[in-house]
């Protein structure tokens, strides 16, 4: 687990908000990876989310977004919205698209 998630979510909700501006709804949520694939498929691991909807775009739309940044950042759409997992995060500015 990253030892600094507490103090990184609320500093990655808060450029995000300001990055992506008016419309975007950002929240923190608890959730679980999922580790391995063969071995242990079933293996959780708690994480923090952020959470990245706006009521005119399609979470692949934001996916894509995300993903088309300098560098790419790769998130994940779960549950209709789009997720980024800061549990291997180090600072904030590298959820910020660009």
């Amino acid at each position: 687990k990253n030892k600094g998630i507490d103090k990184l979510v609320p500093q990655a909700k808060k450029l995000l908000e300001k990055r992506l501006g008016a419309g975007y709804a950002v929240t923190v949520e608890d959730s679980e990876s999922i580790l391995g694939s063969g071995a242990l498929p079933d293996c959780a691991i708690p994480t923090k989310v952020v959470s990245v909807l706006h009521p005119s775009e399609k979470p692949e739309k934001i996916f894509k977004m995300f993903l088309s940044s300098v560098p790419p950042i790769l998130g994940r759409v779960a549950k209709g919205r789009f997720l980024l997992d800061l549990r291997t995060v180090d600072k904030a500015e590298d959820v910020c698209p660009s």
